[in-house]
């Protein structure tokens, strides 16, 4: 039993996200692009929108140079424990073991309407364990990978 009163079935640490480390020629897109889509904005009179997309572009630049932190992931007999978020099984429709991407991941289908799709890297996770004993409470559905998704990760995002 961990400090959260659950029994853990398994449990993995990993990185909260794959980082791959980003180049001078990235940040510099970033800005033109940012940059680009203000001064567009500008000629067509939109202020608002030339801001939304310098912040945008900083958010952007800021998140792709920052670390990921290391986090502690486990399966208990009540459900799913992200570092300190609780997901219960009750809560969760299926799961899908993404062996074939770079991490491998853990995808959990939650009842959440927005942003239903929870995504855990396993880093050095046993997978056939791992699947064993999700399978006991959830059903295994395959998941197939976004538009947005794909990108996200060809640009290294």
């Amino acid at each position: 039993m961990n400090d959260s009163g659950y029994q853990e079935i398994i449990s993995w640490d990993t990185l909260e996200y794959y980082h791959e480390p980003k180049s001078s020629n990235w940040f510099w897109a970033v800005g033109l692009i940012s940059f680009s889509a203000a001064a567009a904005a500008v000629i067509l009179m939109n202020f608002l929108f030339a801001i939304f997309a310098i912040l945008a572009g900083f958010t952007v630049m800021l998140y792709g140079a920052r670390a990921p932190r290391p986090i502690r992931c486990a399966v208990t007999d009540e459900g799913v424990l992200i570092q300190k978020k609780f997901y219960p099984f009750s809560q969760i429709d299926s799961f899908c073991v993404r062996e074939n991407i770079f991490p491998p991941s853990l995808i959990l289908k939650s009842q959440r309407i927005f942003l239903p799709y929870i995504s855990i890297p396993l880093g050095e996770t046993n997978l056939k364990l791992l699947k064993e004993n999700l399978s006991k409470y959830l059903p295994e559905k395959r998941v197939e990978i976004g538009v947005i998704d794909a990108i996200s990760h060809h640009l290294g995002i």
